[in-house]
């Protein structure tokens, strides 16, 4: 499976996973459920966005932070920094753990789905680490490309799962309803008097 069918599949993954929560969180109550069908779009835009934007960004800051002192290796051995369509290409293969994560998000406890957030994150950000290590130790802002490419994961881990499959936290709304029996004969007098009053004055 190629970048490109891991992003699709991710996406009708996200979307029919999430329809599937949605129903789920309202299948014990008398709510009229109709599919969504914009959760398409938005996990669409989500990762298209994630996908060319990042890898686009980290280019460009590996480009640019890159020490001098090692740039005759640089040109050495082109391979050591991948260039803006690998990064696209590793981005997007990254991803796949999500797909897995995404069904199991549907299963509606809270410690779990957290649990899965931790877990995808580690996993999709190992795998840009790892193939990213040779460059990132060229770059003087090391750490902080570390940093940002996990924290990056981990917002979008769990921007899937609060967006698209968490169980929200419902208070149950107390309905008062107004005893008629008092009410009505409040109401009859009252209607009785306006009545018997506009006759009286004629």
């Amino acid at each position: 499976m190629d970048r490109f069918g891991i992003c699709v599949t991710l996406v009708f993954t996200i979307a029919i996973s999430g329809n599937v929560t949605n129903y789920l969180q309202h299948a014990s109550t008398k709510y009229h459920w109709k599919y969504d069908f914009h959760l398409v779009s938005y996990a669409a835009t989500t990762i298209c966005l994630y996908v060319l934007l990042l890898p686009s960004i980290l280019w460009m800051v590996l480009r640019y932070t890159i020490i001098s002192s090692d740039v005759e290796e640089l040109e050495q051995d082109r391979d050591v920094t991948p260039g803006a369509l690998e990064l696209i290409c590793i981005y997007g293969y990254s991803l796949f753990i999500y797909i897995p994560a995404a069904i199991l998000w549907s299963i509606q406890i809270n410690l779990l789905q957290w649990l899965l957030v931790l877990v995808a994150t580690f996993v999709s950000g190992s795998v840009l680490l790892l193939t990213l290590m040779p460059a990132l130790r060229l770059s003087r802002h090391k750490w902080l490309l570390v940093f940002g490419i996990i924290g990056c994961h981990l917002l979008l881990a769990a921007g899937f799962m609060l967006y698209f499959f968490h169980v929200p936290n419902t208070v149950p709304v107390k309905i008062i309803v107004p005893d008629l029996s008092t009410v009505k004969p409040a109401v009859v007098k009252l209607v009785d008097k306006v009545v018997n009053g506009s006759s009286n004055s004629h």
